[in-house]
């Protein structure tokens, strides 16, 4: 940068963070502020205080501008026409030092440097606070995990009443149980703190479209700080905090809120990798991997009781035939249809897999005295029925058709599977063979 006649006097910045940097640049070349040259900024951000010289900023009232946008969005809601395109807030101008306008005092500046210290170091102790937080409580190996770990990693990072809650799609990408009739503007209360005391509610409430916030949390506040949840582009929650009377530490706040966002969407992406890697993707069901390890899970915790299994292998019908008559996509909507109707067949206790093609399991585990009375019957029954209505329903030019082979026996240990599945198995080839498969016909 050369000195030239025509150098402007005065450097006029759109914001605080470009004077700052035409200040660096200006004295790295040689030129003081404001005997050279005057540069002034606007915002009037909180570093300005530890710059020397001073900067010359003008500031805005946030209050206003709050002000502002509620009234704004009030308009959006009730007349939305009318809604001006801009609005001019008033601001004010505050004098530093880099406009000449007041003398430079060192001694305030050094003051500021020692203040700034003091605040580093605050906000260092703060950080490594917010990475202990976030390894210990990553360390889980599903959402709940994380949950359950959340009271004892982060009762410091909250100050006051505060509730964390996430929308119907995070729910739906983890392994957070949801209750049948979860509706579009349902929200789960996941993390609740109240005096002091954090708990894991797991609640659904239900929240206003427009709001978002719980009609319940409405009533026992009007002073909430609303505070998002996002995640690579993705908005799944928020965190409502209640307001006191003290002054907020709106950075400790703002590092605590990146990282929830962060755990919780690290550990959702987790979740939907673990998902891949045991579901079937084009039904949803286990696969051969997940099958084994959820039966493994259930018989753990049956574990010194004495059980009773009830096994299903079930054959798509005809699968080949509707492929090459009918194509691929229509083979995939019978593959499809029949893994639904396992799931319903099987009811809530069932265990449902996909093994490949056309090959289906489906697995119950009771204690003894607690089988269900003629719970086998019932399966085949709920399946042949499920058929049956989708036929009439699809009006397909094939019959969706299964084969099934059912055993209802002990059973000690998850090794003892494999030879049920043979019994299984047998049943169902006997079943095809003797064409007594599940098939219900299409009424014209």
């Amino acid at each position: 940068m050369e000195r030239t006649d025509d150098f402007p006097d005065a450097i006029i910045c759109a914001n605080d963070t470009m004077a700052l940097a035409v200040i660096d640049v200006l004295e790295e070349n040689g030129y003081h502020v404001p005997e050279d040259v005057i540069v002034t900024g606007f915002d009037g951000i909180e570093l300005i205080k530890y710059c020397i010289p001073r900067l010359t900023t003008g500031r805005v009232d946030q209050e206003e501008i709050a002000e502002q946008i509620m009234h704004i969005v009030k308009r959006v809601e009730t007349d939305p026409e009318t809604v001006p395109q801009s609005v001019l807030v008033p601001f004010h101008i505050l004098r530093g030092e880099s406009c000449g306008c007041t003398p430079i005092h060192f001694q305030p500046s050094n003051q500021y440097v020692l203040e700034l210290n003091e605040r580093i170091d605050t906000k260092q102790i703060h950080i490594d606070r917010i990475f202990e937080m976030m390894t210990e409580m990553t360390e889980g190996h599903s959402m709940l995990d994380v949950l359950k770990r959340f009271p004892e990693c982060a009762p410091d990072m909250m100050d006051g009443d505060c509730q964390v809650f996430v929308n119907e799609y995070f729910c739906r990408h983890t392994d957070i149980p949801i209750s049948k009739g979860f509706q579009k503007d349902d929200i789960l209360l996941l993390v609740e703190q109240r005096d002091g005391k954090m708990s894991l509610p797991l609640r659904k409430v239900k929240s206003h479209s427009i709001d978002m916030i719980p009609q319940e949390i409405l009533e026992k506040t009007d002073r909430l700080l609303y505070l998002p949840l996002h995640w690579q582009n993705e908005v799944y929650g928020y965190i409502s905090l209640e307001c006191s009377d003290k002054e907020f530490d709106y950075e400790r706040l703002k590092d605590f809120m990146m990282a929830m966002s962060q755990i919780l969407g690290i550990v959702r992406n987790q979740s939907q990798l673990y998902d891949m890697y045991i579901r079937d993707s084009l039904t949803g069901l286990y696969n051969r991997r997940g099958f084994y390890g959820e039966l493994a899970s259930r018989m753990k915790s049956l574990k010194g009781k004495k059980c009773y299994i009830f096994l299903a292998s079930v054959d798509l019908d005809h699968l080949k035939s509707i492929n090459d008559t009918h194509g691929h996509g229509e083979g995939d909507v019978a593959i499809r249809a029949v893994a639904d109707a396992l799931v319903e067949a099987a009811g809530d206790n069932g265990i449902c897999a996909r093994f490949g093609g056309d090959e289906y399991v489906a697995v119950c585990l009771w204690n003894e005295g607690k089988v269900p009375e003629d719970f086998v019957a019932g399966f085949q029954k709920r399946l042949l029925l499920w058929i049956d209505d989708w036929n009439k329903a699809e009006n397909k030019p094939y019959e969706l058709g299964a084969s099934t082979g059912v055993i209802l026996e002990p059973i000690h240990d998850v090794d003892d599977i494999d030879e049920l599945m043979k019994k299984a198995d047998d049943n169902m080839y006997d079943c095809k063979v003797g064409h007594h498969s599940i098939r219900a016909r299409r009424r014209v």
